[in-house]
């Protein structure tokens, strides 16, 4: 009777690792049984957790099934520990051909990350950009010019912006190799297509690409299904949007193969004016499995038409006219200088196509030997196009424009084609050897990119009649070869970790660049990027980890042409130590981060003529700060997730133009110590669900971003700003589920603004100082891209 009392209410928690990596298994069947009479299904978790409420009862049978993975039953007699652990042995005949453990983090491995599995993607997946998918990672802060997460994104992480984030692709590098920002909108609904994504924050494990300054994103695609599937997503909502994708799967045919197909399509007006997006995308993944050896080919890729919205607005404007975009203005009289809009063009878009096409082999010598090898290859083309309002006609290389043969005239409106096409393509390869406690990693890549860059002048409003004409082109080469090795161990209750990285980059690049100054850059860098920590397992549901790394990164293409004097490449220090902690029914972690850098390209706050933010070298500064994230299971019906970033992000000894002389010369003062740009002391999120039925789940989440400086001096700031959104669920059968997304809850004017953020920016910047600005000038203004108000997404996932 005491017994029966005591496990009355007892839950059960277990947790799924797969027996050769170690690390969780998600998704996987678990079937509960008492006496053969099934009495509890679920599939674990991100972290390949599960739970059930034993209500008393005695000695389950509980039987585990995972694709990939030889099926396992096994008992649990009450009373249950804490945490119950299972391990799956892989099946050698299901052998995976994608294999990124060469790269991921493991529990046991002393990183800070965070990881969505495909059931936690699918849950949040309403057809924004992958930064809103991500968006309740600790000190993650999202920005979209068109407003409404579609179009134009980006995400920061501890205030580094999107091209010190290094991602990949099943381990393959993402990042443009010039600009090294990632451009999502090229790759619309890539979520709907992904089997996991890892956020590891700070250096991370050892990176193909740029290093990882701020964080690195992994991505892994769709993994084979063991059985034939087809899904359709239909979508609609605010703005004018649309969200259309399909799904086919073949499942594991008899001879090993397998094919997985998606087709998606997204449009949307945008909250901005006129900052409309249609985008298209593809999927397709071939692969065939065997015993020793797996092979996959997979192609995906998009082509995306956006209207442009990354010139902002005044701050002023942002209740009294937040959805102006002044992209594409047409004024009146420009010969007399009148400033009256008449009309907008229509041709102010950003055009682009980007096709990636990969071939992954996974070899298994041995139990004790795994070899993996990709090859990739990237083409992109598309271009700018925008109406320029008179312009010098020296801006196209031209000294006047010749109207006929006896007049010129000093300037004119004209419309301008910015073109980039590339090429970008190379090996990635790990090879793994485990035995017993010990895990060796030998992996690197060699990655080679071509770039050509060319503009057209495609008409000018004095000569209507002029024949359109190239004003400028250069090329560009960048290769990218890196070796790493990783050593794990096990001691006892200690898992040593070391990492050492060594990477070459040689860039070049020649010709005329768009401000009709010559391209010259020719630089061969070497970086020698060691990591080392260690995890001390206190208990079986808590650890102590504590890492330290360096890692050097080179400046980007637009570094060395917006006119930076004695650009220098990046170096960082980094330091984390943090506690891991999971009980019966809560899992906690806490992570202390310091980021030493010397020479950091912080962003200045200005941007450039085609909208990308422009940075600086800075000599010393760090960010510091702590993570705390955590989820607690209220009850069997209530769960919230919270997350919280408290951080201190300097420059030390800063330099700044703080004005012009007489003799129109830059003013340059030392400030001494201020606050980095766009890097908040406070960010911080929730997530709270309720599911009072199996078919039913409700989910209310909100984030918090603190006061953020426009740039460097602390002068101009983005007030702080609190978001709720709301998420719904109801899944009629196996086969049908729809979902309801709200956005911004108490945005709307009948809420009180700081409930909610009826308006608020989340991104901005300065205009810089220029010289023929004038004597005396300290400061020429702001703009910010102000986000969406109320707006929502309703749409159904069918399973046929």
């Amino acid at each position: 009777m005491l017994l029966g009392v005591a496990t009355s209410a007892q839950t059960l928690v277990g947790k799924l690792t797969d027996a050769s990596t170690g690390l969780p298994i998600a998704d996987a069947q678990v079937r509960i049984t008492i006496q053969k009479k099934e009495v509890f299904l679920t599939t674990s978790d991100a972290s390949g957790v599960f739970r059930w409420d034993s209500k008393g009862a005695s000695f389950p049978t509980i039987t585990f099934k995972s694709f990939g993975y030889e099926a396992l039953t096994s008992y649990a007699q009450p009373p249950f520990p804490d945490t119950l652990r299972w391990s799956l042995k892989p099946k050698f005949e299901m052998l995976q051909a994608i294999d990124i453990t060469g790269i991921t983090a493991r529990e046991q491995n002393p990183i800070a990350f965070t990881e969505l599995k495909k059931s936690d993607i699918a849950a949040v997946n309403e057809g924004r950009d992958m930064a809103f998918i991500l968006e309740q990672t600790p000190g993650l802060v999202t920005t979209s010019d068109a407003g409404a997460g579609i179009g134009y994104t980006g995400m920061r992480i501890r205030g580094s912006d999107q091209t010190r984030i290094n991602v990949t692709m099943n381990g393959v590098p993402i990042n443009d190799a010039e600009s090294q920002g990632v451009f999502w909108p090229n790759m619309p609904d890539l979520a709907s297509a992904l089997n996991s994504v890892q956020v590891q924050r700070g250096l991370g494990t050892s990176t193909n690409g740029p290093g990882a300054f701020g964080a690195s994103v992994h991505m892994e695609t769709r993994s084979f299904s063991e059985k034939r599937y087809a899904e359709v997503d239909a979508f609609g909502g605010s703005f004018n949007t649309l969200r259309s994708s399909v799904r086919l799967g073949s499942g594991l045919m008899k001879n090993g193969f397998s094919v997985d197909a998606q087709l998606s399509r997204i449009q949307s007006d945008g909250y901005i004016d006129r900052a409309a997006s249609e985008m298209q995308s593809y999927y397709l993944s071939i692969g065939k499995t065997g015993k020793k050896t797996s092979y996959s080919f997979l192609t995906f890729g998009g082509r995306q038409r956006t209207y442009q919205a990354w010139y902002g607005i005044d701050p002023s404007m942002l209740t009294t006219n937040p959805t102006y975009n002044p992209a594409g203005e047409i004024f009146a009289n420009n010969s007399t200088g009148a400033s009256q809009v008449i009309a907008y063009y229509d041709g102010q878009t950003d055009n682009y196509r980007q096709d990636h096409y990969q071939f992954h082999v996974n070899h298994s010598f041995s139990n004790q030997w795994r070899l993996n090898v990709s090859l990739h290859y990237t083409y992109g083309a598309g271009f700018y196009e925008e109406y320029r309002v008179n312009r010098r006609a020296s801006e196209v290389g031209l000294t006047t424009w010749q109207v006929n043969d006896s007049t010129t005239v000093g300037r004119s409106d004209y419309t301008r084609e910015l073109w980039l096409q590339n090429h970008f393509a190379g090996v990635v390869y790990n090879l793994v050897y485990q035995h017993k406690n010990t895990r060796l990693t030998f992996g690197g890549a060699g990655n080679q990119y071509l770039g050509d860059h060319f503009g057209n002048v495609l008409w000018i409003r004095e000569i209507p009649d002029a024949q359109p004409f190239e004003f400028y082109q250069n090329d560009a080469v960048k290769t990218d070869v890196n070796q790493y090795i990783k050593w794990e161990q096990r001691w006892g209750k200690w898992d040593l970790f070391a990492d050492v990285q060594v990477r070459n980059v040689r860039y070049t690049a020649s010709g005329l660049h768009r401000s009709m100054e010559n391209v010259a850059i020719d630089e061969n860098l070497l970086f020698f990027n060691p990591k080392i920590g260690f995890t001390y397992q206190i208990t079986t549901q808590q650890n102590l980890y504590a890492f330290a790394g360096m890692g050097g990164r080179e400046p980007s293409r637009r570094d060395y042409l917006e006119g930076n004097q004695n650009l220098r490449p990046e170096l960082m220090r980094n330091y984390e130590a943090g506690w891991r902690g999971s009980g019966n029914k809560w899992q906690a972690n806490v992570n202390f981060y310091l980021m030493d850098y010397i020479d950091q390209l912080v962003l200045t706050g200005q941007l450039s003529d085609v909208g990308a933010p422009i940075r600086q070298n800075v000599g010393r500064s760090y960010r510091a700060g702590v993570e705390l994230s955590g989820q607690y299971y209220i009850t069997k019906k209530w769960t919230v997730t919270a997350n919280l970033a408290l951080s201190t992000n300097k420059n030390l000894d800063f330099l700044a133009v703080t004005a012009v002389d007489s003799n129109y010369t830059e003013i340059v003062t030392n400030l001494g110590t201020t606050t980095t740009a766009l890097s908040p002391a406070v960010v911080g999120g929730a997530v709270l669900t309720y599911r009072p039925t199996e078919n039913w789940s409700l989910g209310w989440s909100n984030r918090y971003v603190s006061k953020q400086y426009l740039d460097n001096t602390e002068n101009l700031h983005l007030p702080a700003y609190w978001i709720h959104d709301l998420r719904a669920s109801y899944q009629f059968n196996e086969k049908i589920t729809l979902r309801l997304f709200v956005n911004n809850l108490f945005g709307n004017q009948w809420f009180f603004d700081n409930l909610g953020g009826r308006h608020y920016a989340s991104n901005g910047g300065t205009y810089p100082i220029y010289p023929d600005a004038g004597p005396g000038v300290v400061s020429s203004g702001a703009f910010i891209f102000p986000q969406a108000t109320t707006n929502f997404l309703i749409g159904v996932n069918i399973k046929l």
